[in-house]
């Protein structure tokens, strides 16, 4: 077998820092190049035996910007978990035999997408005033494993979100793209809003709790008909996470043998505030500021809502001139 498995010096770095983009790597690379350190050997050598003063200051002899002391520290440690691997390959410690076991899971479903604007951040939380993370470039693919109720998509294998769409905010769109199949989802839309989603069991006798987002993940508990349950994130294929408050674990909506197992009952209760707001008397204040509070109570937001304040703004405008 190659040395390191195969693993290139690129390979390296984007495992080590997977949120520095293709073109961070290659100036790296450049970098390196210019301090003799050209292949996985070199790269190690000089990460363990030297640390971060030896580094920089052979960065410094030739001129380059040296490495931020959190850099290093992620190399090294990166270091250290590639030179065991080396080193358990190169010296194996004899197996003992294994007990026949079950097959093994099978993958969780997940969404592939494609950044379709010139870039986009990636943030520690699904909010634009989380932290930055990295940034993704137009281009760049990512798979993603569960999305909020407000369109982030939580990517798989590292941390950080992504938002899908921009609607408009500081004139950016759409920013992802779907590629291949579109997995389904509870709540195609986004809710314009991050929190909870109440839902209610609507199969009987129970349906049942799940450790992961698949029929294959063991069973950690169940629901029984006409419970509550709060949902935080949907997964792919019909599945939400319950909110550890209310025993965490993942249930599936809608199974294509037992039918509907959950129901939505916040955005039952939301279609409801939206058909007030819509047929709700445009001469009546009283009316109007009852169905507007009750939309707002249950986190309606979007054009009916505006539409309808702004009615009731005329309305008030109308009779205070009388």
């Amino acid at each position: 077998p190659a040395p390191y498995g195969g693993l290139s010096m690129g390979g390296f770095l984007q495992a080590a820092k997977p949120e520095w983009t293709q073109k961070d790597i290659t100036s790296v690379l450049e970098r390196l190049g210019k301090i003799t350190v050209t292949d996985m050997s070199s790269l190690l050598r000089t990460l363990q035996s030297e640390g971060s003063a030896g580094v920089n200051q052979r960065f410094k002899s030739v001129g380059e910007k040296s490495f931020t002391d959190s850099t290093v520290r992620a190399l090294r440690e990166h270091a250290k978990k590639v030179a065991a691997l080396e080193a358990e390959r190169l010296n194996p410690k004899p197996k003992p035999k294994a007990a026949p076991t079950a097959n093994p899971l099978a993958p969780l479903p997940m969404q592939e997408y494609k950044v379709v604007h010139d870039f986009v951040y990636l943030r520690q939380e699904p909010s634009l005033h989380a932290p930055i993370l990295g940034k993704r470039q137009r281009g760049d693919t990512f798979f993603a494993s569960e999305e909020t109720w407000d369109g982030w998509v939580k990517l798989h294998g590292q941390p950080g979100y992504i938002i899908k769409d921009m609607g408009g905010l500081s004139g950016i769109g759409k920013v992802l793209s779907q590629l291949g199949r579109a997995l389904p989802l509870v709540l195609p839309e986004p809710q314009g809003s991050p929190e909870p989603l109440t839902f209610e069991v609507v199969y009987q006798p129970f349906v049942a709790v799940r450790t992961g987002p698949s029929k294959t993940r063991p069973i950690q508990g169940t629901r029984k008909f006409g419970e509550r349950l709060r949902a935080e994130s949907q997964g792919y294929g019909g599945w939400v996470r319950v909110v550890q408050e209310d025993g965490g674990g993942w249930m599936l909506t809608l199974d294509d043998e037992l039918g509907q197992l959950l129901a939505c009952k916040t955005v039952d209760e939301r279609r409801k505030q939206v058909s007030a707001l819509r047929h709700a008397d445009r001469n009546s204040v009283a009316q109007m500021t009852e169905v507007i509070a009750g939309a707002r109570r249950c986190g309606v937001r979007g054009i009916e809502l505006e539409q309808a304040e702004a009615d009731l703004r005329q309305l008030r405008e109308r009779e205070a001139s009388r």
